[in-house]
């Protein structure tokens, strides 16, 4: 069910963009691209590491389209890195046709986005035997590592917000996504007091201390850079029910690697070189032990905003959260699904017995046998979760949501 896309925009004789895309899907070989997969800080062990999205990109090649610039029917021009690439989904299998259709047995579907990035040239593999190129696809977010700090435009005094602004509003970036100070908010905002650390370093070794130090994250959504805090939505944006539950129909495949947060809870920060400085939650270091992080940042060195980024930093990350992969087969509502969305689950026991537990008095021998539980495991919707990653397998059509407690 459900219909992708590739298509390829690649750069024309003078080095700029072609104005249209360019489908390729029918070169396109899905069974080997998979998962397409977009993420926060979500590694297992670490936070504020800002990780790059990428996929595989295998395509049918006897016909030399995809070959370097040097092949006469090669499609790119000037340069074949940095193509951009789109992929897409589409719910109705079926191309639309003009006509009458049947309630209930037709689907109108919309062409969804699911990833742009950029073709890496560095890692292209061709086989004479298979004819086959096999691409890696970056996510935009490669343009980071590829530009530099624009020195000149960053000051002292600056709000945390700002610098991110300057540091990601330049050419090199803005050419391919849009930029604007209405897009990032950041958790701990506090000012710079030394630009001097910045000097000659990448936007993304930029973004790993500021985005840190600031308690916020990173993400591009409809071409669109957005830096927010950790905090999910308002509002609930979507209901998960699982076996057995009877509010909706079951839509949870299976949930799995459930984490019980140990691994990303830090309940002591301290500040290198500042022996005074400190941030501790002492109901977590009770009850699990001293789990210390220290932290620094050259751009920072007034006290109390030091101690503002512990503060808020621990806050966030002192007690465990529960975290766990949630799969769930692609449709229209879960595609729809974003990053710090907030979700709840409906996720009750199922019993062997078709009895219930009930309350009252048993006589032994003569009632029946109380229900057992066939696991352990149960969510309900009075806990709220946040979708901190995403992973669509384009094979099997289904969603893997790394899910964080709030």
């Amino acid at each position: 069910m459900g219909r992708w896309r590739v298509y390829l925009k690649p750069f024309n004789d003078s080095g700029v963009y072609e104005s249209s895309w360019t489908d390729i899907s029918d070169d396109v070989l899905f069974d080997s691209m998979g998962s397409v997969a977009v993420d926060l800080d979500n590694t297992e062990f670490d936070i504020g590491v800002y990780r790059n999205s990428s996929f595989s990109l295998s395509l049918i090649n006897d016909h030399g389209k995809y070959s370097d610039i040097s092949f006469p029917k090669s499609v790119f021009k000037y340069s074949r890195g940095n193509t951009l690439v789109r992929i897409t989904w589409d719910y109705a299998n079926d191309y639309p046709i003009c006509g009458t259709g049947q309630i209930g047995t037709m689907q109108m579907s919309n062409e969804r986005t699911i990833l742009e990035g950029l073709l890496s040239d560095e890692s292209l593999e061709m086989e004479i035997d298979d004819q086959k190129a096999k691409f890696k696809v970056l996510g935009r977010e490669f343009l980071f590592q590829q530009t530099v700090v624009p020195f000149d435009t960053v000051d002292n005094g600056d709000l945390f917000s700002v610098t991110l602004y300057k540091i990601l509003n330049q050419t090199g970036i803005t050419d391919y996504l849009t930029v604007s100070q209405a897009n990032i908010t950041c958790g701990s905002d506090q000012t710079i007091d030394s630009i001097a650390s910045l000097q000659n370093k990448t936007v993304q070794e930029g973004l790993n201390k500021l985005l840190l130090m600031s308690n916020s994250v990173l993400y591009i959504k409809d071409d669109t850079v957005y830096v927010a805090p950790r905090t999910p939505t308002a509002a609930v944006q979507y209901t998960f029910y699982g076996q057995a539950s009877e509010s909706g129909a079951e839509d949870i495949i299976g949930i799995k690697k459930i984490r019980n947060g140990m691994a990303k809870t830090f309940n002591y920060f301290t500040w290198k070189d500042a022996a005074t400085l400190s941030a501790e939650d002492s109901t977590s270091t009770a009850k699990y032990g001293v789990r210390k992080r220290e932290i620094s940042a050259d751009f920072t060195t007034d006290t109390t905003k030091r101690q503002n980024i512990l503060n808020a930093l621990r806050d966030e990350f002192g007690m465990p959260k529960q975290e766990f992969d949630l799969y769930t087969p692609l449709d229209e509502d879960t595609v729809a699904l974003e990053l710090l969305d907030r979700v709840t689950i409906d996720y009750p026991a199922v019993f062997l017995s078709e009895n219930a537990p009930v309350c009252g008095a048993y006589t032994c021998g003569e009632n029946p046998v109380l229900p057992k539980a066939l696991f352990s495991f149960v969510l309900d919707t009075t806990e709220y979760y946040k979708i901190i990653g995403r992973s669509i397998d384009i094979k099997s059509q289904v969603v893997k949501f790394k899910m964080r407690a709030v």
